[in-house]
């Protein structure tokens, strides 16, 4: 099981800035494609 630590802040402009922490740092390519879609 991957282990990914999640947090969303918002900025004063409205924007949400999302923050992903993974303990297997070269799985993070494949988590942000699938983000994408």
């Amino acid at each position: 099981k991957l282990q990914a630590n999640v947090s969303v802040t918002r900025s004063v402009s409205g924007k949400s800035k999302v923050t992903i922490t993974l303990d297997e740092p070269h799985k993070l390519e494949q988590l942000i494609a699938k983000l994408e879609y």
